[in-house]
């Protein structure tokens, strides 16, 4: 799609082209702008599903980064069947955040409160991303 784009409305600067999904939509979002730096300047990793295949993309991240970009992780505070199974995908979540901070130039994590892994939470946290994406560097 964003040469599609970058064909019919010209090219825009990677600091101005943001990248974000939710659930392995934030997977997806952590692979591409891991996979192609330089293209996206915010990476939006709403919820990221990162445990298919054993955990394969945390190894498969390791060295990897975008020395350009920015790196918004979150996750709700209800996601997960229970409430230990809850702690541990924002323990995951805050440690995929703390290794993508090596190699990226900012990282930003936050936990939704009451939130669970659907729709509703990801459209609630959208703005503030939206909000820290155009403000530039905090």
């Amino acid at each position: 799609l964003l040469p599609h784009l970058h064909g019919r409305f010209g090219p825009v600067l990677a600091e101005d082209t943001a990248l974000a999904g939710s659930s392995f939509g934030g997977l997806i979002t952590a692979y591409a702008g891991l996979r192609d730096p330089g293209t996206y300047g915010t990476l939006g990793v709403f919820s990221p599903a990162v445990w298919p295949a054993d955990f394969a993309f945390l190894r498969w991240m390791a060295g990897r980064g975008d020395p350009q970009s920015r790196v918004w992780v979150d996750m709700g505070d209800h996601e997960g069947g229970s409430v230990q199974a809850a702690q541990d995908v924002i323990t995951l979540a805050r440690d995929l955040t703390a290794q993508l901070a090596l190699h990226v130039r900012e990282t930003r994590f936050t936990v939704g409160e009451g939130h669970w892994h659907d729709e509703p939470a990801w459209k609630e946290r959208l703005p503030a991303f939206l909000r820290w994406w155009r403000t530039g560097p905090v």
